[in-house]
């Protein structure tokens, strides 16, 4: 029996019988044995296991210790599954075999407190849980116990239960190859207690492709959905409710045995609009949410979202835009006008017919494409071969995982889903659904841009009722912004192009509304503070290359 001199050393030894139940080696009861004045010493340990029949000794973790407790992981032949393989192999720690050979304890130290963790295929053991110790090393070589933080809080970041927003059921953040169709079924099988077919197959497909490593292919997830859409769904009469065992209803938390926490940063990337009374308001573009952002035609959406995207380049995030239509070399032509336009020097003016362009000079076009170097990728849904809003997705997952995109805007909803689909207010429900699950799943911000329904005319205070679409788009948003082009005449005279509102915010009580003034030299929508301008600059500049700037043009003006 290999047990490191560390663990030892501290009094945090129990004992324990059948079926692992942990007994106190002071009192020799079970009830009691979380508490601390109720642990012992390793030797005292291993006499009172001998000396009253115990089976076995275990350790109890506290501050620092922490324990990976990693089930059926060893495959008949004796080697590890590919998870255990990749935790093994990136935690160089004391490890031993599970008492039934099958599994791994992996014994670690951190400098911080850290929140447990408990899924089918890992879990992270912090305060007042134990380990049945086994002292069969999977290392003998490795008998050290080594602070493992940072690997462990990515651990519980990426194997964090997250529960979803279309079944209410939390699931963990990957089903890996050998349990997928068994976990995917029993996901699929809870769906069908709230959707019909279609939406939990639309969801299906989405859930596979964001958390199936590597996903199911089509034929065999489909026919998942189709068995599991056979079988009879249990939905629970409303006269029934009281007959329900509450302890394992979802959603139901005790602050008994689960205790407030304290707040605490979301992980991912909180993203500027460059609107500063919109940001604190919003608290930012937060991960794991959805905005709307809604205007009328010519109205400054398309203004918005590009100095939106300028701002999370600037802030090294990563962008990933889609569209439905327009033409890519003029948006991005924009797109640089906004970061460039106040400075003639770094542009030469071309003539496109009757319109006049600022067309970035070489040197500075090169500086550009280094600032926004593998932070922005563009899809022109016109230019593709895609026809359904699942090949979207799947794409979509494809570019967050591999890129690591964190913020995704779809430019124009209605020209994005299929003409026949724009009528049915579920498909839109659905797509706005799989939003949510992606930006919960990955910890992204997507943004959906909409035009107004009918119900609006220019001059009236925007609402979410204006949104164009089902009234499930705006509920299920966990931002709505309206960008409104101001038409008073004498507001206009005053410098006022139009207002940025903010209409709904989830999670705040604010609701904002600025006045803003549309930059000619650049295009921006900058906020009015006293009828003033905020404006801002981007930081490309550093990326320009001393030997090719032409130093005549460049320092005359």
């Amino acid at each position: 029996m290999s047990i490191p001199k560390e663990l030892k050393a501290v009094k945090q030894w129990i004992v324990w019988k059948e079926n692992k139940k942990p007994h106190s080696a002071i009192t020799m009861k079970s009830t009691g044995w979380q508490k601390e004045e109720n642990w012992t010493t390793f030797a005292d340990a291993k006499r009172v296991m001998k000396e009253c029949n115990f089976l076995g000794i275990g350790f109890v973790f506290k501050f620092p210790f922490v324990g990976i407790d990693l089930d059926n992981c060893i495959e008949e032949d004796g080697m590890m599954n590919e998870l255990a393989g990749k935790i093994t192999n990136s935690i160089d720690t004391f490890t031993e075999y599970s008492k039934s050979g099958k599994g791994l304890h992996l014994y670690c130290k951190v400098t911080e407190p850290i929140e447990a963790l408990k899924t089918d295929i890992i879990e992270i053991y912090g305060e007042g849980r134990f380990f049945v110790v086994t002292g069969k090393e999977l290392d003998s070589e490795q008998l050290e116990i080594t602070d493992q933080t940072t690997a462990i809080k990515e651990l519980i970041l990426k194997y964090r239960p997250v529960v979803s927003r279309a079944t209410g059921i939390a699931t963990p953040t990957q089903f890996i190859e050998g349990e997928r169709n068994n976990r995917m079924a029993g996901e699929i099988g809870r769906m069908f207690n709230y959707w019909n077919k279609d939406t939990v197959f639309n969801m299906a497909h989405t859930l596979n492709q964001s958390i199936c490593f590597p996903p199911l292919e089509d034929k065999e997830l489909n026919a998942i959905i189709d068995s599991m859409g056979k079988r009879e769904t249990k939905q629970i009469p409303p006269k029934q409710m009281e007959q329900v065992n509450w302890e394992h209803i979802q959603g139901k938390r005790d602050l008994d045995s689960a205790p407030y926490r304290g707040i605490s940063k979301i992980p991912g990337s909180y993203i500027s609009t460059g609107i500063g009374s919109l940001d604190y308001a919003m608290n930012d573009l937060a991960p794991g949410c959805v905005t709307l952002l809604s205007g009328r035609m010519n109205g400054g959406k398309s203004t918005f979202v590009k100095q939106i995207i300028a701002n999370a380049i600037n802030t090294n995030n990563k962008v990933f835009a889609i569209s439905g239509e327009g033409d890519q070399e003029l948006s991005i032509n924009s797109l640089y006008e906004c970061v460039i336009g106040r400075e003639s020097k770094f542009y030469d003016v071309v003539q496109i017919n009757k319109r006049l362009h600022k067309e970035p000079k070489q040197f500075v076009l090169d500086a550009l494409q280094k600032w926004h170097k593998g932070k922005l990728t563009l899809f022109d849904k016109g230019q593709s071969s895609f026809t359904t809003t699942k090949e979207l997705f799947t794409m979509i997952d494809l570019e967050v995982k591999e890129n690591h995109s964190n913020l995704i805007i779809i430019d124009n909803l209605m020209s994005i889903l299929k003409s026949s689909a724009i009528e049915k207010n579920e498909a839109q429900a659905d797509f706005m659904q799989q939003c949510h699950n992606l930006a919960g799943i990955h910890k992204i911000h997507i943004i959906l841009v909409l035009h107004t329904n009918k119900e609006y005319r220019k001059g009236m205070t925007m609402e979410v009722e204006h949104i164009s679409g089902t009234s499930d788009l705006g509920n299920k948003a966990d931002n709505v912004i309206s960008v409104i082009r101001e038409y008073d005449e004498e507001k206009k005279r005053l410098g006022i192009s139009g207002q940025i509102t903010l209409t709904k915010n989830r999670y705040y009580p604010e609701l904002m509304e600025c006045d803003t003034r549309y930059e000619v030299e650049t295009g921006l929508l900058l906020e009015l503070k006293n009828n003033d301008p905020i404006a801002y600059d981007f930081d490309w500049m550093k990326y320009l290359d001393p030997s090719q700037i032409p130093a005549k043009e460049f320092w005359e003006e």
